[in-house]
């Protein structure tokens, strides 16, 4: 992904399209996969995905900010979206989006019921259960492979909360697999 080229098309009224399209093409996959973590549902997680695709064309041309912010933006607009989904999810307004898990869970029981090995299932079923901001923080570093600044950027936390947050966030994921630390 060549953000720099990206950002170079979309400034331009007639490439504006073309940039668009590239930066589709570039970042789909890893959006979704970073929504699908936090959804779990993949229906869900393609309507939360062609918002997110939306507000991101409706905001570019008010957006500002260079090549390397670009990445964090979109993750920023990506995981507010699903924030916003799973709070719609939610019985009642007084309940927290914590308490969505168990929906998700169920859902995610029902996904795996016919695939993949029962170790990633027990994975996948330890982060579904973490609190909603040890989940993002997990998802963004350890899948999405980014800094704990750039997490920052997108979820407006401070670098040692979130490195907090991370590390609960592992080892509640060893204590439900099992995994002792030695």
């Amino acid at each position: 992904m060549d953000n720099n080229k990206i950002i170079s098309l979309l400034q331009q009224p007639s490439t504006f399209k073309e940039g668009y399209d590239m930066l589709v093409k570039s970042y789909t996959s890893a959006l979704y996969w970073n929504i699908r973590r936090l959804l779990v549902v993949h229906e869900d997680t393609q309507d939360v995905l062609q918002n997110v695709w939306v507000k991101v064309y409706l905001n570019l041309p008010d957006r500002k900010g260079n090549a390397e912010s670009l990445k964090a933006w979109l993750y920023k607009i990506a995981n507010n979206e699903s924030i916003n989904w799973l709070k719609k999810k939610r019985a009642s307004r007084w309940d927290s989006i914590d308490d969505v898990n168990e929906q998700l869970l169920a859902s995610f029981t029902e996904e795996i019921a016919c695939s993949e090995e029962e170790m990633e299932a027990r994975f996948q079923k330890a982060l579904i259960a973490l609190p909603h901001k040890q989940k993002i923080v997990f998802n963004l570093r350890y899948y999405d492979e980014l800094s704990y600044q750039q997490i920052s950027e997108i979820t407006g936390q401070s670098v040692n909360t979130l490195k907090t947050n991370y590390h609960y966030a592992v080892e509640s994921i060893k204590n439900k697999l099992g995994i002792k630390n030695e």
